[in-house]
């Protein structure tokens, strides 16, 4: 085929008579056919922005998960220390005193054998 004196694509001669023209009205509304695709980029388009809502908001929900459970963990383990830091405290004295006595009482008998 010519088109302004050079050749462009396939010589008609070799295109079948039924194909050479393109009915229009197969094609559809090219105006409705862009609509159409607009209205299926905007919905991709909000089904992804959605997603990334979607996972920013899960990754924000996990970050705050976590650092209450480790603001809670921390309480619960101050606790646990202080409760048994207590109890070495109070072991420790009811040993001090115990050992005391027994080394008090040693002492008086050792002053009763040495005054005797």
């Amino acid at each position: 085929m010519k088109k302004n004196g050079e050749y462009v694509g396939v010589d008609e001669k070799f295109i079948p008579e039924d194909e050479k023209y393109v009915d229009e009205s197969l094609l559809g509304n090219k105006e409705e056919v862009k609509e159409k695709a607009k209205k299926t980029a905007k919905r991709i388009a909000i089904g992804y922005i959605g997603f990334m809502v979607l996972m920013i908001g899960l990754a924000v929900g996990i970050a705050v998960f976590m650092v209450v459970n480790f603001n809670n963990r921390s309480k619960q383990m101050d606790e646990e220390f202080n409760k048994s830091t207590k109890q070495m405290y109070e072991d420790f004295q009811k040993s001090k005193e115990k050992t005391d006595k027994e080394f008090n009482e040693k002492a008086k008998e050792m002053q009763k054998k040495f005054n005797n």
